[in-house]
């Protein structure tokens, strides 16, 4: 399991709050924040630790505390973290759906002119 999931840029916000046992969170990425560090912690000595964002293919970050640049798509993101014991006995998955919003204002106004025709 993990003992601690964190990303480096503050304005990342995610609940509920991290619990090891507590394997779904949803996340908001500000507009502005293009990518972020993922840092994960496990609780398990040696465990290996994996993620994949948006169906990409697992990307291995290593053993026990690792950390690794994500980079955030425009609307939603799934970002999924594998953590396997070293005998590979048993497997954690813990699962972060964000959403980063685009900021285009153009667009909001276009909307809204075409909703007054």
């Amino acid at each position: 399991t993990a003992s601690n999931i964190s990303f480096s840029s503050a304005d990342v916000t995610y609940a509920p709050t991290f619990s090891s046992s507590t394997y779904s969170y949803s996340a908001n990425i500000p507009n502005g924040s293009t990518s972020s560090t993922l840092r994960v912690v496990a609780s398990w000595q040696r465990a290996q630790i994996k993620y994949s964002l948006n169906g990409s293919a697992q990307i291995t970050m290593g053993y026990g505390d690792q950390s690794s640049i994500v980079s955030w798509a425009l609307g939603s993101n799934t970002l999924v973290i594998s953590i396997t014991a070293a005998d590979s006995s048993s497997t954690q998955i813990y699962t972060f759906t964000a959403n980063r919003p685009s900021n285009n204002a153009n667009l909001l106004e276009e909307n809204v002119c075409f909703a007054a025709f």
